[in-house]
């Protein structure tokens, strides 16, 4: 009776868990809706009565008019950004209570379907359409309703004196570029926001979603551009340029910080240019941290209010970099380095058990003794379903930090003593869930170091396997590689199908076709592939970790291990930390408005200065985000030290050393087909797949040059079918790119 009281009870907990997380989408949905409707609308309101009284009724003397702006434009994405960590919480819990999630339909996708292949913004999906359209409809359609509403009706009769028509329609003009410019700074940000909710609520991630942050500078930098040389050709047509030029207004718009801005965001926009940005990586990230000058000089130009447009996207980018700030100052103990064969290095790192990270996922990595400035993202190959005590990630050294790296570890090999070698993380960052598991077949295509989020999808898929998971998982992987040497074949040795799911051949169809472009026949020394000698590289343990059989046994517990506070599993801890932190800015700017400002100026925006106002709100953001967000980030590391750290035992550590090394044996090389001066056939290859998994969904994922991604997005729109009949298949494009 008991058991079937808790059993009622528990479906019944489930039961409330699926309502409060629709109720919590439908509330999020109707937010951004609202939200967006806004953008379109509020040019209308330029010259509608009840705007300007909702205005009047809504500024206190505790926010101003700022506050009025913040009700309609921050509030439904603070909202948004609380109320989805507690729904992906809910969701995950439910997941976790191995609730079925619906498998993939066999249908076409168009949010994942090529819509373009070539040109410059490169392959762009229907998502990717959709989300330019609506970019490009919200600034042509402001820009435009602004500049003929606020042009109507200007004549002779109505120009102030000494003031000519042409210059009175030039600042009009350049007034509304200004604050189209501004529209377009409110999402800037959101894409750049690693760890943000937003993003796992669209289970996307930052090196994903880079493209629209790129796309939406461009045409920011192109208006604020065109608004700051507009007014210099004022200027200097009616001869006031060296006064203007050098004029800081006390009330309204402050020249020399618009100027300051603008200076820094062209420094970021030139240096972003693809060709500066890929022979010039570091000059590109170093002049990209001139965003903090943008931010505080953009405030002190426009003041609070105008400010307070682009204000979400800000204030969750900065919590989002001050969260990263704090993780990045704790190190982290590097497990082992395993040099293989094709100057590529295996490091593992220890990581905390409460970490959890989907596959595809990359980290930011650090090595203060190779270099304490310089930062690089590496994609993660290991799975934290199957690994639960340390993440893996692959580097290939060919020049600068990596030659580097290559040399140190050539320095180590000689040394008796063991190092305590440490580095500093940020991340991991990925998507929310892993939503190719929904799929009947994948089909896994990677160039060169391409490799790593495949081989990280190839594991949890096996591990799902392993665990007789209930849920759907893929039944069939295709995996295609394609490398210049052959020697880097030796990758596929660092998973083993056998040791992961011993009866993964009833389970699982795995088809490896490798391609190596640059050689004829295998080297000499690789006639045999002597898989053996492949799988066991010259490999150097650190932090007096005993590497066994797979297996790492720490000294020190978890102390010096990887967690993140924006990780999946902490999203009720997300929440809080941007209900607080948002909290303390609205304390902090109630405050000083209430007993400072509003005294001196009584709303009126005659008496205080707008540059200082804007500044007021940078520090009081910067003060809610450290001190208030600060103490959350302070209570959640706590709690993380005070965790039991033991590393888990996996199931396949209880073999014996006689199994694991005959497994060994049984690794992915050793079932790859491997062909030699060739490159792969995408066309045909996707193609024959596609007919032989007809009335089936196939999820295809391709990582590599930019070439052969277009190569890759073109096959699956030629061989999708749109029909839908039995024997059509759905290929379902995914890319996965890292060119930041």
């Amino acid at each position: 009776m008991k058991m079937r009281a808790a059993a009622a009870a528990a479906r019944t907990f489930k039961g409330a868990d699926f309502i409060i997380a629709h109720l919590l989408r439908l509330a999020m949905l109707i937010l951004f809706v609202g939200w967006m409707l806004f953008w379109f609308l509020r040019p209308l309101k330029l010259r509608v009565k009840p705007w300007l009284t909702f205005i009047s009724k809504t500024s206190t003397s505790y926010f101003g008019m700022a506050g009025s702006i913040n009700i309609l434009l921050s509030a439904p994405i603070f909202l948004v950004a609380i109320l989805g960590s507690i729904y992906l919480h809910i969701t995950r819990n439910q997941h976790e209570q191995t609730i079925k999630p619906k498998r993939k339909k066999q249908r076409v996708s168009l949010w994942t379907y090529p819509i373009f292949t070539g040109g410059p913004l490169g392959t762009v999906t229907g998502g990717d359409l959709c989300i330019l359209l609506i970019l490009v409809g919200v600034v042509v359609w402001s820009l435009s309703f602004y500049i003929v509403n606020g042009l109507h009706g200007v004549n002779h009769s109505k120009l102030p004196p000494g003031v000519k028509l042409w210059e009175l329609q030039c600042v009009i003009i350049a007034q509304f570029l200004g604050l189209v410019g501004t529209l377009c700074l409110a999402f800037l940000f959101f894409p750049v926001t690693r760890g943000s909710v937003l993003l796992q609520l669209l289970n996307t991630s930052f090196e994903i979603s880079v493209k629209y942050h790129i796309w939406i500078a461009n045409v920011a930098m192109a208006i604020l551009t065109a608004h700051g040389m507009s007014y210099l050709l004022i200027w200097g047509a009616t001869n006031d340029l060296p006064e203007e030029v050098r004029s800081w207004n006390k009330i309204g718009f402050s020249n020399i910080a618009g100027e300051i801005a603008l200076l820094a965001g062209l420094i970021i926009w030139l240096t972003s240019i693809k060709s500066i940005r890929q022979r010039f990586f570091e000059v590109f990230y170093y002049t990209h941290h001139l965003y903090l000058i943008f931010i505080v000089f953009f405030a002190m130009h426009v003041g609070d209010v105008i400010f307070s447009l682009a204000l979400p996207g800000i204030f969750l980018f900065l919590l989002d970099r001050y969260l990263r700030f704090l993780q990045s100052r704790k190190t982290v103990d590097v497990i082992s380095a395993r040099k293989l064969s094709s100057n590529m290095v295996h490091l593992v790192i220890a990581k905390h058990p409460s970490l959890v990270y989907n596959p595809t996922s990359i980290i930011l990595l650090n090595l203060p003794v190779i270099s304490r400035l310089e930062w690089h993202p590496f994609s993660i190959v290991s799975t934290s379903s199957s690994h639960s005590d340390r993440l893996s990630v692959l580097i290939k050294c060919q020049q600068g930090w990596t030659k580097k790296l290559d040399n140190f570890l050539d320095c180590l090999s000689s040394m008796e003593s063991p190092l305590h070698l440490q580095a500093a993380i940020e991340g991991p960052y990925g998507p929310a869930s892993s939503d190719f598991l929904r799929y009947d077949a994948l089909i896994l295509i990677g160039g060169g170091s391409g490799i790593a989020p495949m081989l990280s999808i190839l594991t949890e898929t096996l591990h799902q396997h392993n665990i007789k998971n209930e849920n759907h998982v893929p039944s069939e992987i295709l995996l295609i590689w394609s490398v210049k040497k052959a020697e880097e074949l030796c990758i596929l040795n660092l998973i083993s199908p056998s040791i992961i799911c011993p009866n993964y051949s009833g389970l699982l169809k795995l088809e490896v076709q490798a391609f190596v472009t640059r050689a004829e026949s295998p080297d000499a020394e690789m006639a045999e592939l002597d898989i053996e000698e492949m799988a066991s590289p010259t490999e150097t343990c650190f932090n007096n970790y005993e590497i066994k059989e797979g297996k790492s046994k720490e000294a020190d517990a978890c102390m010096g291990s990887v967690s993140s506070i924006t990780s999946i599993n902490n999203t009720l801890w997300q929440a809080a930390i941007v209900a607080f932190a948002l909290l303390g800015y609205l304390l902090l700017t109630g405050l000083l408005n209430h007993l400072y400002i509003y005294p001196l100026d009584h709303n009126t925006y005659t008496a205080y200065p707008w540059w200082s106002r804007g500044l007021l709100a940078i520090f009081c953001m910067s003060v809610g985000i450290v001190i208030f967000g600060g103490l959350v980030y302070v209570i959640w590391n706590r709690d993380q030290t005070n965790k039991v750290c033991k590393s888990t035992e996996e199931k396949y550590e209880t073999q014996t050393r006689d199994t694991i090394q005959e497994l060994q044996k049984d690794t992915i090389l050793s079932r790859c087909s491997i062909h030699y001066r060739q490159r792969p056939d995408l066309q045909d290859m996707i193609g024959k797949f596609s007919m032989k998994m007809g009335g089936k969904s196939v999820g295809v994922i391709a990582c590599g040059p930019e070439t052969m991604q277009r190569g890759v997005a073109s096959a699956c729109r030629h061989h999708t079918s749109f029909l839908g009949h039995k024997s059509s298949v759905a290929l379902d494009f995914h890319s996965i790119t890292y060119n930041l």
